[in-house]
């Protein structure tokens, strides 16, 4: 009725519309492309899709099998976004990590034997089983290794 006394456009009716539009409703025209906010009869069709008693009643469970499978489903979409925002604090940024400058070829020799030195030491460690030196390249905490992690 205010459309028509005031002789609103369709995308002004639409504007109104999506203006007004509380909870739910209002999630649904988020969701939408920026140019379908505006179309008055898109908008109007994807709200009644969804809050049509019809529609309402395909939307919840009606067994115990049916509820099982929303959860299940629901854990798994936790999970998985949990997988795809998890940020690795063992992941160094190639900036961080400091180079070192080798002029002659003393120096080289050195660092040669200071990487074989390194190279031995992790040999050792694998073969023992002794972590308490250790600090997890995975979660940060001293005592343990991921690949022991259950």
């Amino acid at each position: 009725m205010i459309a028509l006394k005031n002789n609103w456009s369709e995308s002004t009716k639409a504007y109104e519309l999506a203006t007004s539009l509380k909870g739910d409703a209002r999630g649904i025209v988020t969701d939408l492309e920026p140019e379908m906010r505006l179309d008055y009869k898109y908008l109007v069709a994807e709200l009644t899709s969804r809050f049509e008693p019809a529609n309402q009643a395909n939307m919840e469970p009606k067994t115990i099998g049916d509820c099982v499978r929303v959860g299940v489903e629901y854990e798994a979409f936790v999970v998985d976004q949990k997988r795809l925002t998890n940020t690795k604090p063992a992941i160094r940024m190639q900036h961080d990590t400091p180079f070192e400058q080798i002029d002659d070829e003393d120096n080289i020799l050195g660092q040669i034997a200071k990487m074989s030195h390194q190279l031995d030491d992790m040999a050792k460690f694998q073969k023992s089983n002794d972590y308490s030196g250790v600090t997890c390249f995975y979660c940060g905490i001293k005592g343990h290794m991921k690949k022991n992690l259950s």
